[in-house]
């Protein structure tokens, strides 16, 4: 099921939601719901569907304010509370929408959840991105989709550790996936760059 589809069938929105008038075509909930999730604004989705912002907004407020309420205010758009209905967000970073466990948490937050994704908040650090970009191979291109499910599947709780760390005392890893594991959060912080050449841990 698409993420348009899980929205409208937890919302219940009608197969059509505006009938065909003299100056403006049929529209579906579909064409609708995705037009406000894969655009920033409702002037961007109007212009993508063809119509006017004024004939958008009658959409919305006579189909989804009924059921989702107004705007907050802030950062609140249409896609955020559409994504929010179904527990998940878009991420700025990669431009991509995923599940809400795709997000660490943050308290601070109206949703609870970070606005990057777990895989791109693990580039935060720029110290730790120019030295990750340093031992990336030539064939990283080959599974970086892998690595990044691979964080954003990271468990609460855990960090997403370099088993042979990237820049170690006598030994360096590359940032591949063989080279990645969970670990407790307290565990990987204990272990930092250290790597026992003998024991392999």
């Amino acid at each position: 099921m698409t993420i348009s589809e899980l929205i409208i069938n937890k919302l219940e929105l009608p197969y059509i939601i505006k009938t065909k008038r003299s100056n403006c075509r049929e529209l579906t909930s579909i064409e609708v719901i995705e037009a406000i999730v894969y655009n920033n604004t409702c002037s961007m989705a109007a212009k993508s569907l063809g119509i006017g912002e004024q004939t958008l907004n009658r959409i919305i407020y006579k189909n989804l304010k009924p059921k989702l309420g107004i705007l907050q205010g802030g950062n609140e758009t249409w896609r955020y509370v559409l994504l929010k209905c179904i527990e998940y967000k878009y991420c700025y970073t990669c431009n991509s929408i995923k599940e809400y466990s795709k997000f660490g948490l943050d308290k601070h937050t109206s949703d609870g959840r970070f606005s990057k994704c777990k895989y791109c908040r693990s580039f935060d650090n720029a110290s730790m991105y120019e030295k990750r970009k340093l031992r990336i191979p030539t064939w990283f291109v080959d599974e970086s989709e892998k690595i990044a499910e691979f964080y954003d599947n990271c468990p609460e709780g855990y960090h997403v550790d370099h088993i042979i760390p990237l820049c170690g005392q006598h030994v360096s890893g590359l940032h591949t996936l063989n080279n990645l594991q969970y670990l407790l959060a307290k565990e990987n912080i204990q272990k930092s760059n250290f790597y026992n050449i003998d024991t392999g841990k």
